[in-house]
């Protein structure tokens, strides 16, 4: 059995070093460690992102235990979809929910068929427009009839 010495590249301490060279390497113009923290130059940090996926199926399973009828209409980009919910409250009307980030980088939902609920044709078509625009969307329609599903980040 052969011993590994500290001359020997493969140590440990010289693996580290030359991965901490590599980032340092500038790539274009910025070094990794520069761009690492672009966001903390910017004012704000950004949250780690969960795919698209991982989060639909983690709702899905939410309203599950809620019993809470809910499902995919539309499967979107397994990674980084952007995700629109259509609440379906039936008499009450519909809500369709957009993610976005606030200025400080904090996810949030805006109503985006606006304030009031609207018919259900109405949040189709709107919806059936946004897909046209981006083909990689997911949809996620909830049917909340006693308006128990609230999203988990604020609505603005």
């Amino acid at each position: 059995m052969s011993r590994i010495r500290d001359s020997d590249p493969r140590t440990i301490s010289n693996v580290s070093a030359a991965r901490r060279e590599r980032s340092r390497k500038p790539i274009g113009r910025f070094s990794l460690v520069a761009l690492r923290s672009l966001p903390t130059i910017l004012g704000f940090m950004m949250e780690a992102r969960l795919k698209a996926e991982i989060w639909v199926k983690a709702q899905l399973r939410l309203c599950d235990v809620a019993l809470i009828p809910a499902f995919v209409v539309h499967k979107g980009d397994l990674d980084a979809g952007a995700v629109l919910i259509k609440v379906n409250r039936q008499v009450a009307g519909c809500v369709v929910l957009s993610r976005v980030y606030t200025e400080t980088g904090t996810r949030a939902w805006m109503r985006a068929t606006g304030e009031t609920p609207v018919e259900e044709a109405d949040a189709d078509a709107y919806i059936r427009r946004q897909l046209d625009f981006d083909p990689d969307l997911w949809v996620l329609e909830i049917e909340d009839r006693d308006g128990r599903y609230e999203p988990d980040d604020t609505i603005l």
